[in-house]
């Protein structure tokens, strides 16, 4: 869709016409619906790891931090498969055996323990973090990009944390779910 199309489009549901607006204002709204746009798409976007700077207290903190992310995407991953796997079967429940609902509920509880093991990581990344920005000093005349660095790996922190909230909230409907089917059963839960 070209701009000027989303432009007539968003005239139409305003009853005004294209000429009524000013250039301006068209521009304005083109910003804002690409800055919309971007933020959007770049929820989903991991952040980019930057190249180590040979100064080992940043170089540790952003692999640290890098790493954390990438332990926390494939939480997320897997947490998406189950979820799957419990939305595929919730309508019919009944039909699903035991076993295979203990499986799945074994394996969010795996889940909930090592988001909850990260989330306890990330705490503590999140005050380094905080500490390190403050003394970029020490970095010398590297300060610059020790800065850089530890400001995308805070944001990589950042994301780590909104996947375990994500995935906090996955286990914790999926499990509810699956323990009241087992219960209904008569079946001994954890």
């Amino acid at each position: 869709m070209l701009w000027h199309d989303f432009f007539d489009r968003f005239m139409i549901t305003t009853n005004q016409t294209p000429n009524t607006l000013s250039m301006k204002t068209k521009v304005t709204l083109l910003f804002a619906f690409l800055f919309i746009t971007g933020m959007t798409m770049a929820q989903d976007t991991p952040p980019e790891r930057p190249s180590d700077i040979s100064v080992s207290e940043f170089d540790n903190f952003k692999n640290t931090a890098f790493d954390s992310h990438g332990e926390s995407t494939k939480l997320k991953d897997n947490v998406n498969t189950i979820d799957k796997d419990v939305k595929n079967y919730s309508g019919a429940m009944k039909a699903v055996t035991s076993g295979t609902l203990k499986k799945d509920l074994a394996a969010l509880v795996g889940i909930k323990d090592q988001a909850a093991s990260l989330s306890n990581k990330l705490a503590t990344l999140d005050d380094q973090g905080k500490e390190l920005l403050g003394n970029t000093k020490k970095a010398g005349f590297k300060a610059p990009a020790a800065a850089k660095n530890t400001n995308k790996a805070i944001s990589a922190v950042n994301g780590a944390k909104d996947n375990i909230n994500y995935i906090t909230n996955i286990v914790t409907t999926d499990t509810k779910l699956i323990k009241d089917e087992l219960q209904s059963r008569g079946e001994p839960v954890e």
